[in-house]
C-alpha cells in the first residue's frame, strides 16, 4: 500500500497522484515494483 498524509500532497503530475485524487483517497494498493517506482520518483 503507498499512502500520503494529505490530498494536497499528491503530485498531479504522477499516474498514482491522479489516480489518488481521483478516488479522493489517501491510500492505493500497489505491487512491490510499482511501489518500488513510487518510493525512487519521490527522492
Amino acid at each position: 500500500m503507498h499512502h500520503i498524509r494529505t490530498l494536497k500532497s499528491a503530485n498531479k503530475n504522477t499516474p498514482w497522484g491522479k489516480q489518488m485524487l481521483l478516488m479522493n483517497r489517501k491510500t492505493i494498493a500497489v505491487c512491490e515494483e510499482c511501489f518500488a517506482k513510487i518510493k525512487e520518483a519521490e527522492q
